[in-house]
């Protein structure tokens, strides 16, 4: 993905811009006491996310090589396409048809929304005078439900990437 930032002062940064995820994992469908639905298994879920991040950014320590920063914020997600490989047949139901597919795949846009509040922590080393390596673990709690069993999406990260001044 792509976020620009914009510097207010030595400690606080603001961010945003479009970033893309893949989000694979193992599941099995439970109701909310944690038993499983119809003992259908979903063997593969595969979700391709798109996320709009609002995050502030305050430096602990900023030099002229170093900086070391928290940063916290609130994410848009949008499960664009949505991929379910079943294993078990179904006793009674079939997965919703609308809740399983992503919103730019025929799925219901308000099926495939959540939001996210974010923490993390970040170091960036400085290479050039307009160019940066940086690395941020974060942690993503799901504000509200998604999907065809109205699942949490929490989610711990490590992002990696590189940084350009304009």
């Amino acid at each position: 993905g792509a976020t620009i930032g914009f510097e207010l002062n030595d400690r606080w940064t603001f961010e945003t811009g479009l970033v893309y995820s893949n989000k694979t994992f193992d599941y099995l469908a439970t109701n909310r006491m944690g038993l499983p639905i119809n003992e259908k298994e979903i063997q593969k879920v595969n979700l391709r996310i798109f996320e709009i991040p609002l995050i502030a950014q305050f430096n602990f320590q900023k030099t002229t090589k170093w900086r070391s920063y928290a940063a916290f914020g609130l994410r848009a997600h949008v499960v664009g396409f949505s991929d379910f490989n079943a294993s078990k047949l179904v006793l009674s139901h079939e997965i919703p048809e609308a809740g399983s597919r992503g919103a730019f795949h025929g799925g219901r846009l308000a099926s495939n929304l959540y939001a996210s509040a974010n923490i993390g922590f970040g170091f960036e080393r400085r290479l050039t005078k307009s160019f940066s390596l940086f690395i941020q673990p974060s942690y993503q709690l799901a504000l509200n439900r998604m999907g065809p069993y109205e699942d949490k999406m929490n989610t711990l990260s490590l992002v990696m990437g590189a940084r350009t001044t304009l």
